[in-house]
């Protein structure tokens, strides 16, 4: 259990500060910057949206023993990454397009770069909206059963929601032990919801509203 609790913490939360950060940054440049094919670039990155993961499995699956990343942290953090980006990306930026321009142009008179906006004026003004993706993400990834299943086969980098299943034995279940996990695996994400849960409605309403 302390394997698959330290394996589930660590992809969380390393795939969610790459997620929530990349998908940012994506949607600073998308709303906030004069780049060519903006809108073009906009829709591929949405598009993503429309890919079921269930069936690039095979060919991920591939893809990821030629590279030698099969069965480790590293298969999932990316995946988990990969296929999140659209949908976070699509959150952010409905919620950065309404942010006041002048901002930017103030920053900008004041000397500060890209870079500057971006991370100390952007950011903070979008603090609903980055929290929901956090607690989204979060939800996402300690619950994801199907990369993790498909991609690991060890113990030692099985998550939480697999490596309860393999306790389960049609020759024999310690069904204390079971629940136990279980128990585990659902207590912080109550708390986490619980403690978020106004931040998720705002920062929705806020984005997706817009």
């Amino acid at each position: 259990m302390s394997d698959y609790l330290t394996t589930s913490v660590l992809v969380t939360v390393t795939s969610t500060v790459a997620t929530v950060f990349i998908s940012a940054w994506a949607a600073y440049g998308l709303t906030r910057v004069n780049i060519p094919l903006n809108k073009v670039l906009t829709a591929v990155i949405l598009g993503g949206l429309m890919l079921t993961p269930t069936v690039a499995l095979v060919p991920l699956v591939r893809m990821f023993q030629s590279i030698g990343l099969y069965n480790s942290f590293w298969a999932l953090l990316i995946l988990y990454t990969a296929f999140r980006i659209p949908f976070t990306t699509f959150l952010i930026r409905a919620y950065m397009i309404d942010l006041p321009r002048e901002v930017d142009e103030a920053a900008q008179i004041d000397g500060a770069g890209r870079w500057t906006a971006f991370w100390r004026i952007i950011l903070p003004m979008c603090r609903p909206i980055l929290t929901s993706t956090v607690l989204l993400h979060v939800l996402f990834a300690w619950n994801e059963y199907l990369f993790a299943m498909v991609f690991t086969n060890g113990s030692d980098v099985q998550t939480l929601p697999v490596g309860l299943t393999s306790l389960m034995s049609k020759h024999g279940t310690d069904f204390p032990v079971v629940f136990a996990g279980m128990a585990i695996a659902a207590v912080p994400v109550v708390l986490l919801f619980l403690f978020g849960r106004r931040y998720i409605v705002k920062g929705l309403a806020d984005g997706i509203g817009k």
